[in-house]
């Protein structure tokens, strides 16, 4: 893949959307075999888990970037890319505190929200848990982060941006002249075909659509935590079971990816404010002790909709 993409490069094809494909593909290979060990072991019942690699595989993403973008700037390229991803601005101070506290009013509420009206186990949110699992988190998720929101957010909202309406150009005299000719000959004149006129999207679509697709692509590189004993499902789930958790996790994720990525815009896409927001998000999930993660996150999803829609009216326009 990694020589298909600097061939590519040559050929004059790197467009943002084949570098995201790109991105995906390779952070796939390079954690996957990682998640792919413990599944097989609890399957198989022939080895045993390392738990580490659990964490180990989250650094797929981070790699991926790294490697696509040195094919393409160099060394220098990287260099410049984690301090565009990290970089701090004191104006944005409110936003960094935002991400912080609405993953914990987000989740606590999507909590109680399932342990009424989905069955779920009642809800403890152990707050010495939370602080410890976050610290956890802030050394793990900044290998995901980096690479979702430092490098393929950028180029889905390049990519998925609808192109500009062809403007008509003005008649050279030489086409006038041709034009005329074929008027005396024929006897009509053969006008130009119009340019087609395409919708602008709106700021909402423009952030929505991209996020969306940011938060399945994530959700889908998750895959394999699926299929052995996580917190993500229970150990003696079955195919249909996995199935359903997946889709709600999917659909919680696209709709907190949306929050994720109103931050991220509104902080100078600094991925910081995104790690913490994270962060924020599987530490609470962790405090709580629930076994459901995925039919949690349809409660999630349920509970960010009205916070999706008002931080999106505070968003600044993509360009």
């Amino acid at each position: 893949l990694f020589i298909v993409y600097l061939r590519s490069r040559y050929w004059g094809m790197a467009t943002p959307g084949w570098e995201v494909v790109s991105f995906f593909v390779l952070s796939c290979l390079i954690s996957w075999p990682l998640w792919g060990y413990n599944a097989y072991c609890n399957k198989t019942k022939n080895c045993e888990e390392i738990p580490f690699l659990i964490q180990l595989g989250s650094v797929g993403p981070l790699v991926a970037a790294m490697l696509l973008t040195f094919s393409t700037s160099g060394f220098h390229g990287v260099k410049s890319f984690f301090e565009s991803s990290y970089k701090y601005d004191k104006k944005n101070w409110r936003w960094i505190i935002l991400s912080f506290m609405l993953p914990i009013i987000i989740m606590i509420t999507s909590g109680f929200l399932f342990q009424i009206f989905g069955g779920g186990p009642e809800t403890h949110f152990e707050p010495i848990e939370f602080v410890t699992a976050f610290i956890a988190a802030l050394m793990i998720l900044p290998m995901e982060e980096t690479g979702w929101r430092g490098f393929a957010l950028p180029r889905l909202f390049e990519a998925l941006q609808p192109p500009p309406a062809p403007q008509e150009q003005p008649s050279q005299p030489s086409q006038e002249k041709a034009a005329a000719a074929s008027k005396s000959e024929k006897g009509r004149q053969t006008r130009p075909p119009r340019p087609i006129a395409r919708k602008p999207q709106s700021k909402a679509e423009s952030i929505i659509i991209p996020s969306m697709v940011l938060g399945t692509m994530s959700a889908c590189f998750k895959l394999p935590l699926f299929f052995f004993a996580s917190p993500y499902v229970p150990l003696d789930t079955s195919i249909r079971g996995i199935s359903q958790e997946l889709t709600y996790y999917v659909t919680g994720l696209d709709l907190l990816s949306i929050i994720i990525s109103v931050i991220w815009l509104r902080c100078n896409r600094t991925t910081t404010a995104a790690v913490i927001f994270s962060s924020g998000i599987y530490a609470a999930v962790f405090a709580m002790q629930t076994t459901h993660i995925g039919k949690l996150f349809s409660y999630v999803a349920i509970t960010s909709i009205p916070v999706a829609a008002v931080l999106i009216q505070r968003a600044p326009a993509v360009r």
